[in-house]
């Protein structure tokens, strides 16, 4: 998406329009925009601080099988990785079960709000926010917080979240159905997601949209994904996926 300064007073609230149109993007080629391999590039051979790592524990074992477990994948390409979690019960499932993993050893228990990355000596160029952002009950608040405490430790923010205008939920609405994670707070836009990180105190440098990865397992439902990402998904907007890079303002 192309970020123009036309667009800015409107973020940062000094205009207001009521029914303003911003003109979206994202990666053309399928492959370029499925989201695991979108993320891979970007930070292949780079430092990392995965937040939120673990994921739902009931879809851990599912998704490594698949090789569609972000935390996985990422330890793989960078070239230095930590995963940070809140959830107790799923890092010591992680490191229970898959204690031999390089990706298993580097989940620490931690609050990111707070000096944890000071306290360990840890500083990194990305901080990774996978799908977590909609989970917190007050987003700005909370990316402030981050900011705050981690200025001299984290040089960017990457954070994806899922797309308000995705094709699925379309679909669904014609059915007067919300299909939605029960754990979610907020659905985001990219400029709603834009406005929420200028809020916090970051500038943003680009936002993205991206597909769901599909596994290589052979069923109906990763035909129909296929099926959905050719002939929907070529239009960015209909794209599940946001992804937003930023650095502290």
């Amino acid at each position: 998406m192309i970020l123009k300064q036309e667009y800015l007073p409107y973020i940062s609230g000094e205009k207001f329009n009521k029914g303003y149109r911003f003109k979206v993007s994202g990666p053309n080629t399928i492959k370029e925009r499925d989201k695991i391999k979108y993320l891979s590039r970007l930070l292949k051979g780079k430092s990392v601080v995965h937040l939120g790592c673990t994921d739902h524990i009931d879809c851990i074992d599912q998704k490594i099988k698949e090789n569609i477990w972000l935390h996985k994948i990422i330890t793989e390409v960078s070239q230095e990785c930590i995963g940070i979690d809140i959830n107790q019960e799923a890092i010591d499932y992680i490191k229970d079960k898959y204690k031999d993993e390089n990706f298993a050893e580097n989940i620490y228990m931690g609050d990111i709000t707070t000096d944890f990355l000071k306290q360990h000596n840890f500083n990194a160029e990305y901080l990774l926010m996978g799908e977590m952002l909609e989970h917190i009950d007050n987003p700005v608040d909370f990316l402030r917080q981050i900011v705050e405490k981690n200025r001299e430790s984290i040089k960017k923010i990457i954070i994806t979240v899922p797309n308000m205008y995705n094709i699925y939920t379309k679909v669904f609405s014609w059915f007067n159905i919300e299909q939605i994670n029960t754990d979610h707070r907020y659905w985001f836009s990219p400029i709603t997601l834009w406005k929420v990180a200028q809020r916090a105190g970051l500038k943003v440098e680009s936002i993205d949209l991206v597909s769901t990865p599909i596994s290589k397992k052979l069923n109906l439902t990763n035909v129909l994904k296929i099926i959905i990402r050719i002939f929907f998904e070529w239009k960015p907007l209909n794209r599940k996926h946001i992804v937003m890079i930023a650095t502290i303002d």
